[in-house]
């Protein structure tokens, strides 16, 4: 099923289909363009495992920065439709993949997790970032 189609009322889908249009995550989120990468044993890399992705990090396959920009492009492409994301801190994920990519060129990986982007339920308490918890009168809530 293509990102621009919504399928027919009653129609049966896939686990996969399922997941890509309702968002069930960032590596398994709708309709990437072509450009997103893939992986030979995953297909296209928004749908291979956290593990996988780690994987190609640690082995210098993919870059931090290279992967944090193809999430942040998925963000800007679907999620005015899908709304998933109360605040997006593209400068921030940016900078930390810069850093993420110095550290592990230089050796100094720091374990499965390190380079790879995430996302923050909005009803964790970010200090100095938005946090409205779904709520229109905490909608200007900055924790300290």
């Amino acid at each position: 099923m293509k990102c621009d189609q919504q399928p027919a009322l009653g129609t049966q889908l896939s686990r996969r289909e399922l997941l890509a249009l309702s968002a069930g995550g960032i590596l398994h989120s709708a309709c990437a363009p072509e450009s997103t990468g893939s992986n030979a044993s995953t297909g296209p890399l928004h749908f291979a495992s956290l593990i996988e992705v780690a994987r190609l990090i640690e082995s210098k396959e993919l870059s931090p920065v290279e992967l944090t920009r193809m999430i942040l492009d998925r963000i800007e492409n679907v999620d005015a439709r899908l709304k998933s994301y109360a605040t997006v801190m593209a400068d921030q994920a940016m900078a930390a993949a810069r850093r993420a990519e110095e550290e592990i060129q230089a050796g100094e990986h720091r374990g499965p997790l390190h380079g790879v982007p995430i996302a923050v339920k909005d009803l964790c308490y970010t200090k100095g970032v938005r946090t409205m918890g779904g709520l229109k009168i905490l909608a200007d809530f900055v924790p300290d």
